[in-house]
């Protein structure tokens, strides 16, 4: 038993030592120079439940929510809109103020 929990010992260490993602998560959380607490606590921790097993992972990607209808109309005209206003700020200004009147336009033509 004493060879076992050595030879996972030595193999954690070198798991630990070689992939990044691993060295910040255990050997940085205590102190810098000294791995073994941080074994410790890996060899001595219980398995999981099953619900966190079999949890679905969530897509960090995945957009939280759907584009607004300004985002949309903007991204459609960024190119027409960037050849005439070299400057940002006059850009934004402008987008906003067509969005505006094609809204305005919109909801007279819709709403009877």
């Amino acid at each position: 038993m004493a060879v076992a929990q050595a030879l996972i010992r030595v193999y954690l260490l070198f798991i630990l030592a070689v992939n990044p993602l691993h060295r910040g998560r255990y050997l940085h959380r205590g102190s810098s120079t000294s791995a073994s607490p941080s074994l410790d606590r890996v060899l001595s921790s219980k398995p999981r439940s099953p619900l966190h097993r079999n949890r679905k992972h969530k897509d960090p990607l995945k957009p939280k929510h759907p584009m607004l209808a300004f985002l949309v109309y903007v991204n459609e005209r960024r190119a027409a809109f960037r050849e005439e206003n070299k400057n940002v700020l006059e850009m934004a200004k402008k987008n906003k103020k067509t969005y505006m009147e094609a809204m305005e336009e919109y909801k007279r033509t819709k709403r009877p």
